[in-house]
């Protein structure tokens, strides 16, 4: 019995043949076409009664298929002196060979010589493929405009594709003027005829967003059209936009119906669909070893996208350990299977160290590869390693140069990144006019990230004045457009009041909605407001539940939370060891964010008698070695109040002003915290020193995190009325999502300061009504006990409003619907 027999969730599923079958079936079908005129009745001419050669599709299948290198050999041979005859499918057949490499290594200019040889017979699906290597770049320079001519004459001879493709380019305006409404008709109207690609791509069109909106039920009803017409294909898009509730609400057991159906009807992605279904627990019962083991044999038949998946989920930990050796051995195997993502993930996890040691130059190395084989993510990385110096010499200017080049084509991820570095500082410069342009097209290209991207720089103030009203509006366009991610930016805004009044009931419902429908990220905001108790009433259980769902999907961020909630006691007793565990999975899932926790748990002696100030200068040193930018803070930090070593303060500056000095962005801005408040008796604050410290590494710090230092700088410094009014004013202009910080900050470095803020916007809700003066009076302290009962979790604030609990309370009151 087979593996697909025993572990098929679907009955009657035919997966792919085996490998040894393939191969029997290209060698009987090779002898056939080779001794066909051979095998003859006794006294019938050869001419009247030999069987027919095999067609140029059949001869073109053995190719395809692969098999003995000997049958292969015979069907090109074939196929190549039918095409030296002038045969005009032959000739076709070698260019698309020629163009996609194989059983002939790729060669462009062969390929559209014999493409165009094709042409010129008489063959208009030539014209077509003419258009994508144009239109692809694929060994040729990108040329839109001509992919268009192609593309163009393959329409006027009627060919199908070819008018699908012109749709798209006037939907797009890729190679010609964008005429959505143009597109659209030419599009509908080939549709109508019944053609099951033509129905696929309009249903597919309106759940991308862009120049189509985004339209459920004319998506449903087209893809549905073109699954009836024999398109399988068109089940498994209905399960992804069921699944990612792409114009329809999320309905994750309707979504796994449908890749059901395509897997039956013996689609590939269905099945790689499905198998991941099983491994997660989406939409059916959770069955890691029976998902495993269908895309495992789905990977065996040499199929690119089952052997990425499997490779990609070897690299995602959760029910999948992560195995860094088996990570890299299928994405090899789908790169050279000429699946080029394969080699970005593969630069991903070297880049990250996922299951692997990091290697910036062997990252390197394999994104130029799927840049070099036309691959836009691969030249996306490529473009971001020469911009930052990663696992290259910097060139910031080459780097944006590859990139802008990327984004021109109109590629709406190429444009999203350029548009989003125009945001970040550092070697490229904030520019606010070209972030939005960028992002706008992308968000028009149909990436509806790019409406959420425009929504926090409004939100935020990055290189544009703060609107948070703004910063609504594009994240609801985003969530009209299927972006997960906005829904949780809508929920922020709901349940601080960001841009509209506060609303917590709101916001947790939308954070539930989401959370219900498996979203990690929601289960972990969720979370995060329910352990905290600060906008709602505390509920550690529900709170330990989502952590745990969510660290059970391999999500590395909840493994944190949850060993950090055992380390520190939140919602349960303390357990050393549950919190020790914790870290160390995390850890082995490549996450050397997780060594650092391991380093300061074992340091402080949180893990009990397992605790060792070995293992914490082990786990720090190994982090620091993975390129972890906190490890140097870390190990500096531990230099200054003389932890497991020592104390040296000169040194611990020292080695901070080097890593700032060398690039790295944390050791600057504890460096600037340090000179800014000092270290108690380590340390005395130096204002001069902190100021000329941020001039000094301004330029690794993002936008926010200038501002910050600023404000925090002023606020440090605030010692009479005036730079107080000051400080109040700056610290209204700051965006709000920043204010909790700035606040709970304030209070250590500069408690009256923190107190006239704090007076500054209980007197603006008329809950003061004493002098603004930085002074913890009895009517400013009876003021904050009115603010801090406004809401749960008030008790806090009994310990004394200057208290840790306390503080970080009040900053959250005065941050929300501020």
């Amino acid at each position: 019995m087979t593996i697909s027999s025993r572990l098929s969730p679907f009955r009657n599923l035919q997966l792919q043949p085996g490998a040894s079958r393939r191969l029997n079936l290209a060698l009987g079908r090779s002898l056939f076409v080779t001794t066909a005129l051979l095998f003859v009745q006794p006294g019938v001419s050869t001419a009247q009664e030999a069987q027919k050669p095999a067609s140029i599709s059949e001869l073109r299948q053995i190719v395809r298929d692969g098999g003995a290198d000997d049958a292969v050999q015979s069907a090109l041979a074939q196929i190549k002196a039918r095409a030296e005859a002038g045969d005009k499918d032959a000739l076709h057949a070698m260019g698309d060979f020629y163009s996609r490499g194989g059983a002939v290594p790729q060669d462009p200019k062969s390929a559209i010589e014999f493409l165009t040889k094709a042409v010129e017979a008489g063959n208009v699906w030539s014209n077509v493929r003419l258009g994508e290597i144009h239109r692809d770049g694929i060994g040729v320079d990108k040329d839109l405009a001509k992919a268009f001519a192609y593309f163009q004459a393959a329409a006027d001879g009627g060919n199908t594709s070819g008018k699908i493709a012109v749709a798209r380019a006037l939907i797009s305006g890729q190679g010609t003027d964008a005429n959505p409404d143009r597109g659209l008709a030419l599009l509908t109207e080939v549709a109508e005829t019944g053609d099951k690609w033509a129905l696929y791509t309009l249903g597919d069109l309106y759940t991308r967003g862009g120049p189509i909106a985004v339209d459920g039920a004319k998506a449903i009803d087209y893809l549905t059209k073109s699954a009836e017409a024999g398109n399988s294909g068109a089940y498994t898009r209905l399960g992804e936009i069921h699944r990612d509730g792409i114009g329809v609400d999320k309905d994750l057991a309707k979504a796994f119906a449908y890749f059901q159906a395509a897997a039956e009807a013996g689609n590939t992605s269905g099945k790689i669909a499905v198998a991941r279904a099983l491994i997660s627990g989406q939409g059916t019962d959770a069955n890691p070893d029976r998902g495993l083991a269908l895309l495992t044999e789905v990977a065996e038949t040499g199929d690119k996208w089952a052997l990425y998946t499997l490779g990609d989920l070897y690299t995602r930990g959760g029910a999948i350990p992560v195995d860094g050796a088996k990570a890299t051995e299928f994405l090899a195997k789908a790169a050279e299977a000429d699946n080029v993502a394969g080699y970005v993930r593969l630069g991903e996890i070297h880049r990250d160290g996922i299951g692997v040691d990091k290697d910036l130059a062997k990252a390197f190395g394999y994104f130029q590869s799927a840049a070099e084989a036309g691959n836009t993510s691969g030249k996306i990385n490529v473009a971001r390693a020469l911009i930052s110096g990663q696992g290259t010499a910097p060139n910031p200017d080459q780097g944006l140069a590859v990139l802008t080049e990327a984004a021109e084509t109109g590629d709406r991820g190429a444009l999203y990144t350029l548009g989003d570095l125009y945001t970040r500082g550092g070697a490229i410069a904030v520019d606010g006019a070209k972030a939005i342009d960028y992002l706008t097209k992308s968000a028009e290209a149909g990436n509806s990230g790019a409406f959420t991207r425009l929504g926090e720089i409004h939100r935020d103030g990055i290189g544009v004045p703060v609107d948070p009203a703004k910063s609504l509006v594009y994240f609801r366009e985003a969530e009209n457009a299927g972006s997960s991610s906005a829904s949780l930016r809508l929920a922020e805004a709901a349940l601080w009041g960001f841009g509209e009044p506060q609303d917590v009931e709101k916001g947790l419902g939308l954070l539930r909605a989401a959370a219900d429908a498996g979203d990690v990220s929601a289960m972990l905001s969720l979370s995060d407001v329910l352990l905290r108790g600060e906008l709602v009433p505390p509920d550690a259980p529900e709170g330990l539940r989502l952590l745990q769902a969510a660290a059970d999907t391999g999500n590395v961020t909840a493994l944190l939370r949850l060993g950090s909630a055992y380390r520190y006691g939140t919602g349960v007793p303390k357990n050393p060891q549950k919190a020790l565990a914790a870290y160390e999975k995390a850890a082995a899932a490549g996450n050397s964010g997780a060594l650092l926790d391991l380093a300061r748990g074992h340091m402080n002696g949180d893990f009990g008698r397992s605790s060792s100030q070995k293992e914490a200068l082990a786990y720090a040193r190994k982090a620091e070695g993975l390129g972890n930018a906190g490890a140097t803070v870390l190990l500096a930090e531990w230099a200054l109040y003389g932890k497991g070593q020592k104390q040296n303060v000169r040194a611990a500056l020292a080695s901070l002003e080097t890593a700032a000095k060398a690039g790295n962005a944390d050791a600057a801005r504890r460096l600037i915290g340090l000179h800014r408040s000092g270290a108690g008796k380590t340390l005395s604050a130096n204002p001069a020193k902190a100021k000329a410290a941020l001039a000094a590494y301004a330029e690794l710090l993002t936008p926010a995190q200038q501002a910050q230092e600023e404000l925090l700088l002023l606020g440090t410094s605030a010692r009479t009325r005036a730079e107080f009014e000051a400080l109040a004013k700056a610290f209204k202009a700051a965006p709000q999502s920043t204010r909790i910080g700035l606040l709970t900050t304030l209070r250590w470095s500069n408690a009256n300061a923190f107190v006239y803020l704090v007076q500054d916007e209980l007197k603006a809700r008329g809950l003061y009504k004493g002098t603004l003066n930085g002074l913890l009076t009895r009517d400013t302290i009876r003021a904050v006990t009115t603010l801090c009962d406004s809401g749960p979790s008030g008790d806090r604030c009994r310990k004394g409003p200057l208290s840790g609990d306390a503080a970080r309370l009040i900053a959250v009151r005065v941050a929300a619907g501020a």
